[in-house]
């Protein structure tokens, strides 16, 4: 499906959305772990994991945009 041609459908948000939160849990525990290891300082670990959880729900958001036409793709 193009999703400059067509709207996505439900089935397709969800795997979407389901992709987007897997890579985010991934990620996540990447961080959690190199701040446990004291290979990521607390502060730079703090600012990481709030960086992916803003990116994650913006993606989230684009998303759920674009099921319902709210954003366009050109």
């Amino acid at each position: 499906m193009d999703p400059r041609r067509e709207g996505l459908d439900a089935k397709e948000v969800a795997r979407l959305t389901e992709q987007v939160q897997r890579h985010y849990q991934e990620l996540k525990a990447a961080y959690l772990e190199a701040g446990a290891e004291g290979s990521l300082a607390p502060e730079a670990m703090d600012a990481a994991l709030r960086y992916v959880s803003a990116m994650r729900r913006a993606l989230e958001q684009a998303i759920k945009g674009r099921l319902h036409g709210w954003l366009s793709v050109s």
